[in-house]
């Protein structure tokens, strides 16, 4: 996979500095508004944040408590935050006020030989959060309403991981030696125990699919499974993927239901499967001394966006035909984490500097499905709204990009090579500047040349 696109263009997304060091942040989500995102801190601070503005729209201080995770459900009525106190704090997310304060605790027989054990991890659904410790075999499932500690799902192996289907009723409890639970959300019953051909390792990810009613696991080593669940309490396996001979552990995983499509990760390697015949479709390697630590799918699956260790680079790869088309730079520093919104076409990113920044993966994607023009772009202007982009490339033409179709829609031709561009707030007007001391004032929509000044330098 090459890394340098011919494609390096000046993209600044917009910014925020959440602290010093990425080492202090312990997660950041992006929410149904595209410009707010809420942030928390190993210190027990929960921020909202309007990035645009900058400014802090309500903080929460969780008492001193160590934050491990945190997470919004799908309604973001209820914001759920971890501890290392073992506790699941439950937050008003609009209001942010404490609802509940819940301990987690292993029964009797759900520990694995540890006295004890923080919180391994937690999930949610749209009624109940699900907790489960280190090296037990329980998972405690909670009333979000209430705030009150339902039962417990007993598992087989030490739990791994935990996904709830999309409509509340089922959870699906993966553990070790590949094996998955499948409960009851409502009673709590035990409903079926299925384990992979491929036993050596343990369930990492779970992805249920909605319509097609299937569920996919995915070990450590990245090697897949796929279960058909119409019937829910005799699941079938229909596929089976062997992926133990590669040395390259798995860091992200992304459905994309609607376009048939999943996405792995791996630290040596990106994968995409086609659902609809279960095959692999691409595959791309990083190149030697190289490795991946986070990719995601642009919004119809035509680009695979990710970011590479030890870099501040965002890197855009065209699906078909593996080609780099772009690499734009986060200049606060090296990028160690990719955050996909679930409701807008944005993409989050954290660097080492402790610096959010929030890209539009529309603006990405044109930018590197455009026509080029032979010359290294040198500066991009966008307007406020439409479909259009403005780009200047150090020649005598700024050139008009209508980034819905990847096509020139306009060449505003200058006398010498253009200099500066502005437009208006309405974007009707564009003021450009070139290095023959002109001026000129153009009309965006049909091209027109409204007025040209001459003799005076613009600096």
């Amino acid at each position: 996979v090459p890394l340098h696109s011919s494609m390096d263009v000046t993209y600044s997304p917009e910014r925020l500095s959440l602290s010093s060091s990425y080492l202090h942040i312990t997660e950041v989500l992006p929410t149904y508004n595209p410009s707010t995102v809420i942030s928390a801190l190993e210190n027990g601070s929960i921020s909202t944040w309007d990035v645009e503005s900058r400014q802090l729209l309500r903080q929460i201080t969780t008492a001193q408590s160590v934050i491990l995770g945190m997470k919004l459900t799908h309604d973001e009525k209820y914001l759920v935050v971890s501890t290392t106190n073992n506790t699941l704090l439950i937050y008003d997310n609009l209001n942010s006020c404490l609802l509940s304060e819940v301990e987690i605790k292993s029964s009797k027989h759900g520990n694995v030989g540890a006295t004890t054990s923080v919180i391994n991890g937690f999930t949610l659904s749209s009624n109940h959060a699900l907790a489960w410790l280190e090296a037990s075999k329980d998972v405690t499932v909670i009333d979000l309403l209430y705030g009150w500690p339902l039962y417990h799902f007993h598992c087989w192996y030490e739990v791994t991981c935990v996904q709830c289907s999309p409509d509340g009723l089922y959870a699906f409890c993966g553990q070790y030696l590949n094996t998955t639970t499948i409960f009851h959300l409502g009673s709590g019953e035990k409903l079926s125990t299925v384990t992979s051909e491929f036993s050596g390792g343990f369930v990492k990810y779970l992805l249920v699919l909605d319509i097609a009613q299937e569920v996919v696991m995915v070990d450590n080593e990245g090697s897949l499974s796929v279960w058909n669940t119409d019937e829910i309490t005799n699941p079938q396996l229909t596929e089976d993927f062997d992926c133990r001979r590669e040395e390259s552990e798995v860091v992200s995983i992304e459905l994309s239901e609607d376009q048939s499509a999943i996405l792995i990760c791996k630290a040596l390697s990106l994968e995409l499967l086609d659902t609809s015949m279960w095959k692999v479709a691409e595959k791309f390697r990083a190149r030697r001394n190289e490795r991946f630590i986070s990719a995601v799918l642009s919004k119809n699956c035509d680009c695979i966006i990710a970011s590479m260790e030890n870099t501040s680079f965002v890197f855009v790869w065209r699906r078909d035909t593996g080609q780099c088309m772009a690499s734009l730079q986060e200049i606060s520093g090296n990028i160690i984490k990719l955050v996909k919104s679930n409701h807008h076409n944005m993409l989050l990113s954290i660097t080492t500097s402790g610096v959010l920044s929030i890209w539009d993966v529309d603006i990405i994607t044109a930018m590197s499905n455009i026509d080029k023009t032979g010359k290294p772009i040198q500066r991009v202007v966008l307007p406020g709204r439409g479909d259009f982009i403005y780009i200047l490339d150090g020649s005598d033409a700024v050139h008009k990009w209508n980034f819905s179709t990847g096509y020139i829609d306009s060449i505003f031709k200058h006398e010498g090579i253009v200099e500066n561009c502005v437009l208006t707030a309405s974007g009707d007007l564009m003021v450009t500047s070139d290095d023959k001391s002109s001026q000129y004032v153009w009309h965006t929509a049909t091209g027109e040349n409204l007025f040209r000044i001459n003799g005076q330098k613009i600096s």
